[in-house]
Order: structure tokens, then sequence, then C-alpha cells
């Protein structure tokens, strides 16, 4: 858990990351029960519908798809937030997470800032939205 709860993650916090905000660093650890999208969301999808897929997990998005793959068909949006920098140790960083969601489909539409270190101006993170190829 991160004193700043935007940053919290399953993955450990790099010096990266605290350098470029300071409280950001972990408080304490917390158990949660993690559960696939495919065991939590598909009862709940109508696949005759269009879904938006968010992942903001702060770099456990590899494994949020790993678990998402019965309920992919049925997204049509997903929004990402990929770091430029490991942020979080052993995170894919947004070249991999382009060239993943590529090869199941996706391509990117929208790239915009997210967290930005403060005292340099560089970005560490970014959005980007993504879109089924048709």
């Amino acid at each position: 858990v991160s004193g700043n709860t935007e940053s919290s993650s399953l993955l450990t916090m790099t010096g990266l990351h605290t350098d470029a905000l300071a409280e950001s660093r972990t408080l304490r650890s917390q158990k949660v029960r993690i559960e696939p999208l495919d065991v939590a969301l598909t009862p709940l999808l109508d696949r005759a519908q269009k879904h938006l897929l968010k992942i903001d997990v702060q770099g456990f998005e590899s494994q949020v798809l790993k678990g998402a793959q019965l309920i992919l068909p049925a997204v049509d949006v997903i929004d990402i937030e990929p770091s430029l920098v490991e942020l979080y140790a052993g995170q894919p960083l947004y070249r991999e997470m382009i060239d993943a969601l590529a090869g199941i489909g996706f391509q990117p539409i929208h790239f915009e800032n997210g967290f930005v270190d403060p005292r340099t101006k560089a970005a560490l993170q970014i959005n980007v939205i993504f879109t089924r190829r048709r």
C-alpha cells in the first residue's frame, strides 16, 4: 500500500518511482484476493454489447490480460497506463504492452501523458487507448 493510493501495486515499487514522487513510498503490505477477469466478468458481459476495458493496475497489466482471454472477444476498446520506465519491479514497459495488444488485434489510437516526474518533467507513465482492428 503506497502513501499515494494511486501508486499501490501488487508489484514492488522501484526507486525511480519514489524519486519522482516521495509520498508514493510503500507504507505497508496488505493481502488481497486476486480473481481473473474471466471468472469475475464472464457472467456479467452481454456479448451483443460493445465493452471498454480499463486496466489500471500499476505494472500488473500482462497478468490482467492473461486472465481475460475469455472476455476479450467482447471488448472493443482497452484503456491502459503503461510505464515508459520501470516504476514497478518486473513490469512490462509500454512497447511490450503495445506489442502484446497488437498481437491480440488491438491498435493504439490515443496517447496522453499520465505520471510525469515533477522535477524533470519527463513522462514516466502514459495513458493509451486501443481499439480493436477491423
